[in-house]
């Protein structure tokens, strides 16, 4: 067991990451960890976890002890960074050079940790070598990555990690904001768009219930993105219909946390009484199967394909058949 300062002191707060608080407090710290944002505060995210991590006071971060003032300076000598410029990229040569160093004794003789800034942007060389280490990890490193796109992360390297999405801003519950036809439409008075929100909601619901066959489902979201809201309006499309249910099952995932305030979407209390039907680590693994296949339909991918496999995966999550999710 590890004595951490108050989650309610962490920059970032989300239900995931809360998770994540409790683990380490039980002392089960994961080996690997991709923090996907934009560049600035998923860096400095990282610095205040690796701060958790090698804080060798009370409540950490104490704040006070040898290893949180030499993080403050930036010059911990068992915490390593490795970033580039913006528009260049980490080289095999840079991933070279920091294994070598994780291969010293940590000046503590405890925990090294170490971070590698936006991994998407890895060259292949570098990404290739730096999963060697990721595969062989050694008992007192932790590694974390950056990303500003986890599609973008090597699949070998982002199935070894747990990763967290973090807002930009830190009072926002996730970080992805509507598309501009969706913030066109976004106002409390839009009655049209409360009665796309109220479809997908109610498409949410027979989903976890299991009250409809996969392909039905698909065909439902099909329609939902072909038909215009009202006459004065343009058809949503697919992708933006995925956003919808993406942030659908995220106020779920608040709800099932007990965080009704962060809810998005008008008329989402609707799906309060689904929050026994279900978990937060099933919503957890739901959310990036839909938002995957949104990329994919985004990048003219088999669109109805696509839909037709989503739902079938999201009913087996929600119906508690465990397999790993693998994109067409």
């Amino acid at each position: 067991m590890r004595r951490l300062a108050p989650y309610t002191q962490w920059p970032v707060q989300t239900a995931l990451l809360q998770q994540l608080y409790q683990q380490v407090a039980d002392g089960r710290v994961p080996q690997a960890l991709l923090w996907i944002g934009e560049p600035a505060p998923t860096l400095k995210f990282a610095e205040f976890f690796a701060g958790i991590l090698l804080c060798t006071g009370e409540a950490a971060p104490c704040g006070h002890c040898p290893s949180c003032r030499w993080m403050a300076a930036s010059n911990h000598p068992d915490w390593w960074l490795l970033r580039t410029e913006p528009g260049s990229q980490v080289r095999s040569e840079d991933v070279e050079r920091l294994q070598a160093q994780l291969q010293r004794r940590s000046h503590s003789g405890g925990r090294v940790v170490y971070c590698i800034a936006g991994v998407d942007e890895l060259h292949p060389v570098a990404a290739n070598r730096l999963l060697k280490t990721l595969e062989e990890p050694l008992p007192s490193v932790v590694a974390m990555l950056t990303a500003r796109s986890s599609l973008r992360v090597l699949p070998t390297l982002r199935s070894r990690c747990l990763a967290f999405s973090l807002p930009a801003d830190p009072k926002a519950p996730w970080d992805d904001p509507l598309s501009s036809r969706l913030a066109g439409c976004w106002e409390p008075s839009s009655q049209a768009f409360a009665a796309v929100c109220s479809r997908v909601i109610q498409w949410t619901e027979d989903l976890i219930q299991g009250t409809k066959p996969p392909l039905q489902l698909a065909a439902e979201l099909h329609e939902l993105a072909e038909q215009p809201a009202d006459a004065d309006q343009q058809a949503l499309g697919t992708a933006d219909v995925l956003h919808l249910v993406s942030l659908c099952l995220r106020d779920l995932l608040h709800r099932v946390a007990g965080e009704n305030t962060c809810v998005r979407l008008p008329a989402s209390v609707k799906l309060s009484h689904l929050s026994n039907l279900t978990s937060a680590a099933r919503l957890a693994h739901a959310i990036p199967v839909v938002l995957d296949t949104k990329a994919r339909i985004q990048a003219h991918v088999g669109t109805a394909l696509n839909l037709e496999r989503m739902c079938i995966r999201l009913q087996e999550v929600f119906s508690g058949v465990h397999r790993d999710w693998r994109p067409l």
